[in-house]
């Protein structure tokens, strides 16, 4: 019996808690990987939103709706590995999601399998699509294109590199927490 004033009872020397139950350390990882998880797909989902401006004008070009700020924005068309990302990378992330509210292992699996489909193989053709024109840019210091005074070619690799980073956390962690929920700790 514990007691904040006088002695203590006799034959307890504070060392008795060890036979105490632990919690089990996958619920104790499990919550922790679910929390930078959300923050990996959050992050995912605020790239996509801007990559989703990019597209806007090509969207109202191709439904014939013509808008006199688009006309001032001087973007080139996106590229074929721009569409795949941008319609496939969402589509893990919002998997993974779902996946973590109840603990979903089929869905996680979807997660990681699409993060490496729609969300590492584009942004790795786009990386060697651009990879020449970087080094142009390198050598001249000329860029085709601008955008808010940055030439476009750099503002595409920080885009790769940050990509990169989510993609890379989002298996990370997704990995570590299928292994936690079906007991693989190490």
């Amino acid at each position: 019996m514990a007691s904040k004033t006088g002695a203590r009872p006799t034959g307890t020397d504070g060392s008795d808690f060890r036979h105490r139950e632990k919690v089990a350390n996958q619920y104790n990882i499990s919550p922790f990987l679910k929390k930078r998880l959300r923050f990996v797909y959050s992050c995912h989902t605020i790239v996509w939103l801007i990559i989703l401006l990019k597209f806007i004008p090509e969207i109202f070009r191709n439904l014939g709706i013509s808008l006199e700020y688009f006309k001032s924005v001087n973007l080139p068309s996106p590229d074929t590995w721009e569409f795949v990302w941008f319609l496939g990378s969402l589509t893990p992330s919002i998997f993974g999601y779902l996946s973590l509210s109840k603990n979903r292992v089929f869905l996680l699996r979807v997660s990681l399998f699409g993060t490496m489909i729609f969300g590492f193989i584009p942004i790795s053709v786009g990386v060697c699509y651009k990879a020449l024109e970087l080094y142009d840019f390198y050598q001249t210091k000329v860029s085709n294109s601008n955008i808010f005074g940055l030439p476009l070619v750099v503002v595409w690799y920080i885009f790769f590199c940050g990509c990169i980073q989510i993609h890379g956390f989002s298996l990370f962690f997704g990995l570590k927490l299928l292994r936690t929920w079906t007991g693989q700790l190490h």
